[in-house]
């Protein structure tokens, strides 16, 4: 006999999960069609519902799972690999400047790049999105691949080489600044985590991109001004 009410289940002291029958699923995706708009549901008993925000079906008993929808946790994902590969390439600034005034500065803002990257992959832990590891993983691999781009001098570090870094860095922070704003504002995380601290991570990548400025601008200025007349790209 086909059961058409919820399944219970029992998962530790997590609480109780409530799973749609097949005929619930169904009248609720048909529900979904017929009201893109319909807002959350839930009973005292901790029935199944649809969060429109989340984008998941089953609750726990008293409320749902946190959950994002497909774009979002698209969106989530590339930018945590696009925060893996900027992560990688400081701490691959930071080892070739090792001992100069570049470097100290560049260890300061390694270490604030890798806790940005811990701190996103716990705001994607919270909100229900999985990492991909491949596109992270891609992201390592693009980063070693950067080493191989010819930068004026067979081998070693060219001041170009330094430039370049400090450039890709610098969009790299900038870009992260306006991730944390769209996260709060347009995502709708500010409200929905309000214990993250959206403000400080912005200041904070401010802090990191001025840290860097002063050695961008020296950098780039040195570089092109000994490079003259025409030359390979």
């Amino acid at each position: 006999m086909q059961a058409h009410g919820p399944v219970q289940l029992h998962h530790g002291n997590a609480g109780r999960l409530t799973v749609p029958s097949p005929a619930q699923f169904h009248l609720l995706v048909d529900r979904r069609r017929a009201d893109p708009q319909m807002s959350s549901t839930r009973s005292s008993s901790g029935g199944v519902g649809r969060n429109h925000r989340s984008g998941w079906f089953g609750c726990r008993a008293g409320g749902y799972f946190s959950g994002v929808t497909d774009f979002l946790g698209i969106y989530l994902r590339d930018q945590l690999a696009m925060g893996v590969l900027w992560r990688e390439m400081a701490r691959r600034a930071q080892r070739a400047n090792r001992g100069t005034e570049l470097g100290e500065a560049l260890t300061g803002v390694a270490s604030g790049i890798a806790e940005d990257v811990d701190t996103f992959r716990s705001i994607m832990h919270r909100v229900g999105a999985r990492p991909n590891p491949v596109k992270t993983g891609l992201a390592v691999v693009a980063e070693r691949f950067g080493r191989l781009k010819f930068n004026g001098r067979l081998t070693g570090y060219s001041p170009l080489s330094r430039f370049v870094e400090l450039e890709f860095l610098a969009m790299g922070i900038e870009g992260k600044k306006q991730m944390w704003t769209t996260l709060r504002d347009l995502a709708g995380l500010g409200e929905r985590l309000p214990d993250v601290d959206f403000d400080h991570l912005i200041e904070r990548a401010e802090q990191q991109r001025a840290a860097l400025e002063p050695f961008r601008i020296r950098t780039g200025t040195d570089t092109f001004a000994s490079r003259v007349g025409p030359s390979r790209p």
